[in-house]
């Protein structure tokens, strides 16, 4: 099993697995990770037992993002953004603090900054409201995307919805930047406007969808089409 081109893990017969062609197919990363539990007495296949899910042949299992080596996938396991928190672990943070530029008050780590923060979490409110969507959602990065997306259904409106979580979390990014290195932010409400602007541009042009910036502001929901198929 190795990461694939797509990020995908692909896996190989029990055969390829346990010995046989598993040297020569697998990438240098996988087989020195499956080699360490030679180091222990007895011997045991910890790679095995660390898994959380059985992958198959690893199609619908996305390497970084699924979680099938532990309770939590090896992206969120391994967090890299750089958050005053992170920053300080590596010993990166000319700031002398963890504390959160946009509240001064607790630790920027990637839960407070993009979700616990009240102005923060007041921001993905606001595009519930401007979704016609009521619910509560989880304090997490990964746990918080697969909830957010299975708020709607609909094919293509899924795939708006789910353009709007990453244009929020990059204006939220955005935000936090503009006040920790401008030493001035924009409000709550103009966040929200661009959050609109960006996801606006970004269906328009990823999706190939004929919107109207107006009535996207408005009513998402309404009066959109695919002029063209996604090469």
């Amino acid at each position: 099993m190795e990461e694939g081109a797509r990020g995908k893990i692909q896996a190989y017969s029990k055969n390829e697995w346990e010995g046989g062609e598993w040297g020569v197919r697998c990438s240098p990363w996988w087989r020195d990770l499956w080699s360490l539990d030679r180091n222990f007495e007895p011997r045991r296949n910890w790679v095995k037992e660390g898994m959380l899910k059985s992958v198959g042949e690893g199609s619908d299992t996305l390497f970084w993002y699924n979680a099938w080596a532990g309770e939590i996938p090896l992206k969120e396991k391994y967090n890299r953004t750089p958050t005053k928190d992170n920053l300080m672990k590596r010993g990166m943070n000319g700031q002398g603090n963890d504390k959160c530029v946009l509240c001064d008050l607790e630790a920027e780590s990637v839960e407070h900054l993009f979700f616990k923060f009240n102005v923060s979490w007041s921001i993905w409110a606001s595009c519930y409201d401007w979704w016609d969507l009521k619910v509560a959602t989880h304090g997490k990065g990964w746990p918080h995307l697969e909830q957010y997306i299975g708020m709607i259904s609909t094919g293509l409106e899924k795939e708006m919805w789910t353009v709007v979580w990453f244009a929020t979390m990059w204006s939220i990014w955005l935000w936090q930047n503009q006040k920790r290195f401008k030493d001035g932010a924009n409000n709550k409400e103009q966040v929200v406007e661009l959050i609109k602007f960006r996801s606006f541009y970004w269906c328009k042009i990823a999706l190939c969808l004929d919107l109207v910036q107006d009535k996207w502001r408005s009513k998402p929901k309404e009066g959109y089409m695919r002029v063209q198929q996604r090469v």
